[in-house]
């Protein structure tokens, strides 16, 4: 069976309610992560999954790593740093669930590029590589080089947005942004910006998640297709994006073409917003498959 690779962040995640609602609760703790929440939304969706990141040596990476092996994700990848503590976020939700995260590397910012071409020795033309902006600059680079190299689908989650580095944004690369990251993209060299910027210089698709204005494809021929958002109660959106992530990545794994995988990301983001939590609220192949239907 074809198998999903991630290359991205694994954090501990802090969630409180933010302003006059603070009162409600004490705050919870989870696992997250943007490339472990996109592993995890990938497994549950049923896809074989590698995750290539790396974690401390300490409880919350033991906590992290724990939790992936629960659902099933291969975690042979996942370097434990000594010294470095495991990668932390704290959010804070305000009253529509919405969440202001602040973000601390810890044992992210160690992922290398030695790692993740060892850890990508396996991957072939069938499977799907995700990477996302959790890893470093070099980490990153190293997924493109090896994707390239094997004939490998590259899907690239630019998130939390910086600049992109070129040897990133290679040719036949499928970018996901969400919209209100894409205009922070830095532009290409003829003064173009945003998707046509992004389509300039990889040729390949770009797809806009617009939260409930739902999802944006942009096709390899610079047509848009719009998905609308499924009607939703959201009660905390943190993981959204990333849920959106892999369930795209578990149905291109699968042989799903481009429009029809995000539209099955679309159905599990809006089933993911429903409850606190990132990868606690990932929903399963047969909540998604009910929604859809």
């Amino acid at each position: 069976m074809n198998r999903v690779y991630v290359v991205g962040s694994v954090n501990v995640d802090e969630t409180s309610v933010a302003g006059s609602q603070a009162h409600l609760g004490t705050p919870v703790r989870t696992t997250g992560g943007k490339g472990a929440n996109a592993a995890v939304a990938a497994a549950r969706d049923g896809a074989p999954v590698y995750m290539i990141a790396a974690v401390g040596d300490d409880d919350a990476g033991r906590m992290c790593l724990t939790a992936l092996r629960r659902e099933g994700v291969d975690t042979r990848g996942v370097e434990v740093v000594a010294g470095s503590p495991t990668g932390f976020t704290a959010i804070d939700l305000d009253g529509g669930g919405e969440g202001s995260p602040r973000y601390v590397a810890g044992a992210n910012a160690w992922l290398d590029a030695l790692r993740v071409g060892e850890a990508l020795r396996a991957l072939t033309e069938r499977d799907v590589c995700v990477a996302n902006f959790g890893a470093p600059d070099e980490a990153l680079a190293a997924a493109g080089a090896c994707a390239r190299q094997r004939g490998a689908h590259l899907v690239l989650n630019v998130s939390p947005v910086r600049h992109v580095p070129p040897a990133v944004l290679a040719p036949g690369t499928t970018v996901v942004v969400n919209e209100a990251e894409l205009d922070a993209l830095a532009g290409d060299a003829e003064g173009s910006t945003g998707v046509p910027a992004l389509q300039r210089r990889t040729g390949g698709a770009v797809i806009v998640t617009r939260g409930p204005g739902g999802v944006s494809v942009y096709t390899t021929g610079g047509n848009e297709v719009r998905l609308d958002a499924h009607p939703t109660t959201a009660v905390d959106t943190t993981g959204a994006g990333d849920c959106f992530l892999g369930v795209f990545a578990a149905a291109l794994s699968r042989g799903s073409e481009i429009v029809a995988a995000a539209r099955r990301g679309t159905a599990a983001a809006a089933l993911a917003v429903r409850a606190v939590g990132a990868q606690t609220a990932m929903p399963s192949t047969e909540e998604i498959d009910r929604l859809m239907a």
